[in-house]
């Protein structure tokens, strides 16, 4: 058995979906090979590595090998899906600049009274807890207030329409034309600005329309500094959504907190995950030998199936 070296997010909720996924996932000697990246998941880490190349050359006037956009993108995307990565992230750029957001966003950025940080790989023992997590970004208010901020790409590749997520401050459509849709430059009626540190946000917090982002977000701002249950600090979320095929992507920007109350409850979830992991199934030497055989059983299998059939399945999805 794997000694548990950190908590994300993600493996919180693997555990609290089910004890033998993680178990299997995270803490087996023979762990199941990561399955190929869907292309799905690698448009939202191409529009990533555009959005940070640029952003990070209009704000400090250099190009650093870190964050230049063949350095990010290759780091974040596997190669059988370069091609159509490459051309979808470049295409969400354009969208998130058409629509204005990105301007919105690059004056907030330049306001910042101290020197933004974009993504680093962070892992910090918290509350006893060792948590990773890959922050976008980071700035502050013009009164230093920090503002994480996260993008999102969701509903790239479906086939019907995707609605942003509820409680957004805008949404704005990201194409030209004389006829835009009804919901175009509308806000969420689950929105009632209030203000903190000259920024507009949500008087609901960000757990009341999405409690994922909540995790997430609260795990990001703990790495930069931020004690757990704090509340002077804003998560900014820029949701782009909708199927690429129709060619109307639309933008929903989110600005809200996280409360105490859920920054603690998570963390309280965050402890009794890390406790389980290590001393999993309650001490039970059996089940722990069990979950071990199936885990080789299943890693044999893998290897197999990946090490036969690897190269075609890159290709299909690349077609």
């Amino acid at each position: 058995m794997r000694t548990v070296k950190y908590l994300s997010p993600s493996s919180l909720s693997c555990w609290e979906k089910d004890h033998e996924e993680f178990y299997l996932k995270y803490l087996a000697d023979d762990r199941t090979p990561r399955p190929l990246q869907e292309i799905f998941m690698s448009v939202g880490s191409s529009f990533d590595a555009y959005i940070k190349a640029d952003l990070y050359y209009k704000l400090f006037g250099v190009r650093d090998p870190a964050y230049e956009f063949e350095a990010l993108f290759e780091s974040q995307v596997e190669k059988h899906n370069w091609d159509q990565a490459r051309e979808d992230g470049k295409y969400l750029l354009e969208c998130y600049k058409l629509c204005g957001a990105y301007d919105e966003l690059l004056a907030e950025v330049l306001a910042s009274p101290i020197e933004p940080e974009f993504e680093t790989t962070l892992q910090e023992t918290i509350d006893g807890v060792t948590l990773m997590g890959k922050p976008d970004c980071l700035y502050y208010t013009p009164t230093k207030i920090p503002v994480i901020l996260d993008w999102k790409v969701n509903g790239f590749y479906s086939k019907s329409n995707t609605s942003p997520a509820k409680g957004y401050r805008l949404v704005r459509d990201c194409w030209e034309s004389e006829k835009q849709s009804r919901n175009h430059n509308v806000t969420h009626k689950a929105y009632e600005p209030v203000i903190l540190g000259g920024m507009e946000h949500s008087k609901n917090p960000l757990e009341f329309n999405n409690k994922d982002w909540a995790d997430q977000l609260s795990v990001y701002a703990w790495l930069k500094g931020m004690p757990v249950g704090s509340e002077e600090f804003i998560v900014r979320i820029d949701q782009l959504c909708g199927p690429g095929a129709t060619k109307k992507i639309r933008c929903a920007n989110h600005v809200a907190l996280i409360s105490k109350d859920w920054q603690k409850f998570l963390m309280g979830r965050m402890t009794r995950c890390w406790l389980w992991a290590l001393d999993p199934f309650e001490g039970d030497a059996e089940k722990v030998a069990e979950m071990d055989r199936q885990a080789k059983a299943s890693y044999v299998f893998s290897d197999l199936i990946t090490t036969s059939g690897r190269d075609d399945k890159c290709k299909a999805r690349v077609r």
